[in-house]
């Protein structure tokens, strides 16, 4: 059987570190602590949900700081970065550092790329599937 852990690998550690660490490079240091403010509050809404399938969102130093975090917890980071792009101050925060066209084009990333890793867990998948999402 195929196993996907190599690529899923090389996909939490390579690409969403690198789109993290781009994203926190734009946003700029005054905003950073707001990041980990806000995930801290995702984090305490996630905790009370039971399904099992959501990545883990507990991070006690942050999501800002990933240059240490394992590749299983990136998951959970552009997870969180998800929800905080469509919640009120997120948003609103996202949207005065980045501008509407790289706030968009960043939510539309994350989006993907958690996407694409969930297809990529799945044991098969039918081609008829794939047809009626192109």
């Amino acid at each position: 059987m195929y196993s996907n852990w190599g690529s899923m690998h090389a996909i939490q550690l390579g690409l969403y570190e690198y789109l993290v660490d781009s994203l926190m490079s734009c946003i700029g240091e005054s905003n950073l602590h707001k990041i980990d403010d806000m995930a801290k509050i995702v984090r305490v809404k996630c905790a009370h949900q039971s399904d099992r399938s959501l990545p883990q969102t507990k991070f006690t130093h942050g999501i800002t700081q990933i240059t240490k975090k394992p590749a299983q917890d990136m998951t959970g980071i552009m997870f969180i970065l998800c929800i905080m792009f469509v919640s009120h101050a997120g948003y609103e925060m996202f949207h005065q550092a980045l501008g509407p066209e790289v706030l968009v084009a960043y939510q539309k990333l994350v989006e993907c790329l958690l996407c694409l890793e969930h297809f990529m867990k799945l044991d098969k998948f039918c081609r008829g599937n794939l047809e009626q999402n192109e």
